[in-house]
């Protein structure tokens, strides 16, 4: 098992040293988004005003946890969009996850309970999803988009579409407290990202993750199942998903419908914008952090700067297709 970890080391570090032309190609959307915003701040200096940029981080959180879980299961399923490591659902299984939470507190239980039961909603779609891509090997951006309307479906039933207010003093002081001056969702929200950087890292599970998803033949010559980290990183990714829909609720001091489609765009961005935050160009937690922060903060400038929402969103989609085209773009030159 030693010399197998040692091999697997090797051929990790090998293959995430990318040439200075594909590095140069990878960093064009992180180019782009930071060209505009600072744009933006030219024309509206508020932006970067220090209760602004706090602003931004706290309204960063919620796609932060699912970038971060989104990059979990790139790490261990590979890049491309296609057969690789994605989880459309993500957004939905939190918002499901946030409308059960609501109901539950509306209907007097406590939160740890409400939490409890909401996340292990989110965890149960995240073994359908392991289940259809594993094993019945669908392709897992199918798989997870059928899985991402049903679950929507199933919240829309249960919530009947209304807003849902929660008054939970736990819940709102998540939004509202702070400690030493940071706000208290800031600091859970570091601490989540310190044990997933660490275990994606610096145990044996994250070295199989990344075995897995550099070479899966590789990994499985060596002793490693690579179905079984499949579907390991895709429930981490739904407990996270679980876990953010507090933060939903403490951001709108409730629940309300709709949420999901802007989660989404802000989740893929910031996960496909990772690898430029790294050495290796590696997808990384810590890299998927920064980038639904760099996300947010393109949002926040847009929104001050009078861009119509349409827009902003329309601006999100087109800097999605150029970072996935700079990936595909990259491979190509790397190859």
């Amino acid at each position: 098992m030693i010399q197998s970890s040692l091999a697997v080391r090797a051929r990790m570090h090998a293959a995430h040293h990318p040439a200075p032309a594909t590095r140069a190609v990878q960093s064009i959307p992180a180019l782009l988004v930071a060209i505009l915003f600072l744009a933006l701040v030219m024309h509206n200096p508020n932006i970067i005003a220090v209760g602004n940029l706090e602003a931004i981080v706290v309204a960063a959180v919620p796609s932060a946890l699912l970038a971060i879980g989104m990059s979990i299961i790139i790490i261990a399923s590979g890049d491309d969009v296609i057969h690789g490591g994605i989880d459309l659902s993500l957004p939905n299984q939190s918002v499901l996850s946030a409308a059960i939470v609501a109901l539950s507190l509306a209907g007097g239980a406590p939160l740890w309970l409400s939490l409890l039961v909401g996340v292990a909603a989110a965890i149960v779609f995240g073994i359908v999803n392991s289940l259809l891509v594993v094993w019945l090997r669908m392709v897992p951006i199918l798989a997870t988009l059928a899985s991402s309307v049903l679950i929507d479906g199933i919240t829309r039933t249960a919530t009947t579409n209304r807003r849902i207010e929660v008054h939970d003093a736990a819940v709102l002081a998540l939004r509202d407290d702070a400690v030493v001056g940071v706000p208290i969702i800031i600091v859970l929200t570091s601490a989540v990202l310190v044990v997933v950087h660490c275990a994606t890292n610096h145990t044996r599970f994250g070295l199989h993750l990344q075995a897995v998803g550099g070479n899966r033949e590789f990994a499985l010559q060596s002793g490693i199942r690579p179905g079984l980290c499949i579907a390991a990183s895709m429930l981490a990714a739904s407990l996270l998903a679980g876990l953010s829909s507090v933060t939903l609720l403490s951001r709108a001091s409730g629940w309300s419908t709709g949420s999901e489609d802007q989660l989404l765009l802000d989740m893929l961005l910031a996960a496909y914008l990772a690898p430029i935050f790294s050495r290796r160009s590696m997808y990384t937690p810590v890299g998927a952090c920064i980038g639904a922060i760099l996300v947010a903060a393109l949002s926040n400038a847009l929104v001050l700067g009078g861009v119509d929402n349409s827009l902003i969103d329309g601006s999100k989609g087109l800097l999605i297709l150029v970072v996935v085209g700079s990936t595909a773009l990259s491979k190509r030159s790397a190859s």
